[in-house]
């Protein structure tokens, strides 16, 4: 039960951490710099001031539309506001934001807030239209809009995230029975891993549209259009690193095992190598594959969020930054939502590896 109780203990920890950071920016409080004014003018009248009042210093340059800042004596802005607001071509003066400051007690009233309105069903809000004279703004519970939401995103993120094991353990697997197969899938192993998200799903939109010009008909969509969700961006872009993860990992176990004394044992018996990596050497990597598998997951989710956002996806990541809608308070519930799916997925994984008792290693042939 070891590897269960460390998912639950894991999931609960991940899930508490979201919520008590997702919180910290409510107990921030802005500050005001004492010693600093903004100063929107021209850069020779700002540079004219310290010559007229030398207690003053020039601390960044600017101009009528970027406000340059005035080094000032500390706790005095509202005397030197009035006495440049009469020097001439100053209009006005604004403060200078300082570094803010943490309240714990205001910390605590969110946190508590918080819990209450999610114990009353208030998961949010999803602010659409953003207040266009044509189409002002709606407040949209999140509650109503959550399942579709889920529905849209584990389309396609559980069927990649199978497709990026399964493809990754068949890879590796056939790139230990043909050596030189297995030179070429590593080559494509490291590229991948050197690509970031946002370039796989750039590279697979850009894809998509040489399809459509030389087709000259739609083959996949590059972003959500007219209610219809694109699959085949988020489906390679979520499969492509944890696909590589799982290869990468299985790989490096294979060529452990193979130097083990007892692949030497089954080998002189006469067992090919065919036989000995399906009877042996994979029984005993079945472990390192189950502890790359919460990795590969939160890679999944990320590349999700990364293609739901650039394809404009109104699933559980493309809420981050849609066009039409604005999370809001919304984020957290959101932020939640998916760290669940992945706790969900986690706790599957330690439940499947008890139940094929994976982690007692072969050792009769030893």
């Amino acid at each position: 039960m070891k590897p269960i109780r460390t998912a639950l203990v894991t999931g609960f920890c991940m899930l508490l951490g979201i919520f008590l950071f997702s919180q910290l920016g409510h107990a921030l409080k802005p500050t005001v710099a004492d010693d600093q004014l903004r100063v929107p003018v021209k850069a020779s009248v700002l540079h004219s001031i310290p010559e007229k009042h030398p207690e003053t210093t020039v601390v960044q340059d600017g101009n009528e539309r970027s406000p340059g800042i005035l080094q000032i004596p500390r706790g005095q802005t509202a005397e030197y506001a009035d006495l440049l607001n009469r020097e001439y071509g100053v209009r006005e003066t604004f403060p200078v934001e300082g570094p803010p400051t943490f309240s714990l007690s205001a910390y605590g009233r969110t946190l508590s807030d918080t819990l209450k309105r999610f114990a009353a069903g208030d998961w949010g809000e999803l602010t659409s239209g953003f207040g266009s004279p044509g189409r002002p703004a709606k407040e949209i519970p999140l509650a109503g809009k959550l399942g579709g939401l889920m529905a849209t995103t584990l389309r396609y993120l559980l069927p990649a995230l199978a497709f990026a094991v399964f493809a990754g353990t068949a890879g590796a697997l056939v790139a230990s029975f043909h050596p030189r197969l297995g030179r070429l899938f590593d080559g494509v192993h490291a590229i991948l891993l050197a690509l970031p998200d946002f370039v796989v799903v750039c590279l697979l939109q850009l894809l998509c549209i040489f399809l459509v010009g030389q087709f000259h008909r739609p083959m996949y969509l590059i972003v959500e259009f007219n209610g219809r969700v694109p699959f085949f961006i988020p489906f390679v872009a979520i499969a492509l690193v944890p696909g590589a993860l799982v290869y990468g990992t299985l790989r490096i176990a294979v060529r452990r095992e193979w130097a083990e004394d007892y692949i030497v044992t089954a080998r002189s018996k006469g067992l090919g190598r065919s036989g000995v990596i399906v009877r042996h050497v994979f029984r005993n990597v079945a472990d390192d594959l189950f502890a790359a598998l919460p990795k590969a997951t939160g890679l999944a989710v990320a590349a999700m969020v990364m293609a739901e956002v650039l394809c404009q996806i109104f699933g559980l990541g493309g809420l981050l930054d849609h066009p039409r809608y604005y999370a809001g308070d919304s984020l957290v519930t959101v932020c939640l939502v998916l760290g669940l799916v992945t706790f969900g997925l986690n706790l599957f994984y330690a439940v499947l590896k008890r139940l094929l008792h994976v982690g007692i290693r072969e050792a009769s042939a030893r």
